[in-house]
């Protein structure tokens, strides 16, 4: 640690910002994957964050339906294998799983691109025990608009006294800012489809320097897909199945859109959504049993998959000073009110 702030710290200032200048500027496009790795290597190069122990007592994932036939196996809602994992996604390569996942069901569903007309189903992970508490490394969350964050500034490095005033009594605090600024601007742009597979490669290296720092078991970044209005984790295979278990699914269907609800001030989409079916249980081999055509389903049958707003205590920081909090990010309990996918 000591030597990766003194790295930091005898980078040149201008030769830093030029080297964020150039990777802002290349073309992932042209380059391989162990190109991008070598550039943001250098950029992160004595860079450290908060590791922050996340405790959650579930998470929502998302996946379209083929037509309007059920998945069969929890499997199915799962990280894939590795044979079917053929494209890049944000923190993981070609061939490489990693289980995706969202703090709401609203975030899980709007982060798989939903249409009108698609059927789809909402997997409830829940933890194995009451909650499990992750070490996450964070990025962008100081950019995020999750009601979550809004009582907890001190989860965040950037508004963390006790990080700041490490990164300044080691000199290294605006050389550590404009990395982390880099960071957090790759996570958190929405990339054009046409550019996405390539630019991925940015975030992909980015990734895989954060999962081996010392500590962390999963990553925590903002939602682009709900504008930064939920919060992600993305969690290696191997924790995922430690500490989570597929516990609940519900099959819906996006009926209609509006662009705009007239009690509601920020812009859609907004769905109309139909509930189709529930499970019934999850069987020990991973079968699930699915209910026949849902009827008049009540808002009370469905609080726990709709967005909520909780209160969050205060954190105060350890003895050691070293900035790190804890945080409590319950992502699946009783909602407050019924809100639309929006």
């Amino acid at each position: 640690m000591n030597d990766a702030r003194e790295r930091l710290r005898k980078a040149g200032y201008a030769d830093l910002l030029a080297r964020l200048d150039r990777a802002r500027r290349m073309n992932p496009a042209k380059l391989t994957q162990e190109q991008v790795n070598q550039r943001i290597g250098q950029i992160m190069d004595g860079y450290h964050t908060l590791v922050i122990p996340a405790q959650m007592s579930g998470l929502y994932r998302a996946r379209k339906n083929v037509g309007d036939v059920p998945w069969q196996f929890a499997s199915d809602l799962w990280y894939p294998p590795a044979t079917a994992v053929r494209n890049r996604g944000r923190f993981n390569d070609p061939g490489s799983p990693v289980l995706y996942a969202c703090n709401t069901a609203t975030g899980a569903v709007f982060e798989i691109r939903p249409n009108v007309g698609d059927v789809i189903t909402i997997l409830i992970a829940r933890a194995k025990s009451k909650v499990v508490e992750l070490a996450c490394a964070h990025i962008g969350l100081e950019r995020s608009l999750a009601p979550e964050l809004g009582v907890a500034p001190g989860r965040i490095a950037r508004r963390n006294p006790r990080f700041q005033a490490m990164l300044r009594y080691y000199g290294i605090s605006t050389r550590w800012l404009a990395v982390d600024e880099f960071l957090s601007e790759m996570a958190t742009t929405l990339f054009p489809s046409e550019r996405e597979q390539d630019s991925y490669k940015i975030t992909n290296a980015i990734g895989r320097i954060l999962f081996t720092m010392p500590g962390v078991q999963a990553l925590n970044y903002p939602s682009v897909a709900t504008r930064l209005k939920s919060l992600n984790v993305c969690l290696q295979p191997n924790i995922a199945d430690e500490h989570f278990t597929p516990s609940e699914a519900w099959m819906i269907e996006l009926e209609d859109s509006l662009p705009q609800l007239p009690t509601v001030e920020e812009r859609g989409p907004f769905y109309r959504t139909t509930f189709i079916r529930k499970s019934e249980a999850i069987e020990p081999d991973g079968r699930i049993r699915w209910s026949e055509i849902l009827q008049n389903v009540q808002p009370e049958d469905i609080a726990h998959l709709v967005a909520y707003r909780p209160r969050l205590p205060n954190f105060s920081a350890n003895q050691r000073g070293e900035g790190r909090k804890k945080i409590k990010q319950n992502s699946a309990p009783r909602a407050r009110r019924e809100e639309p996918l929006a």
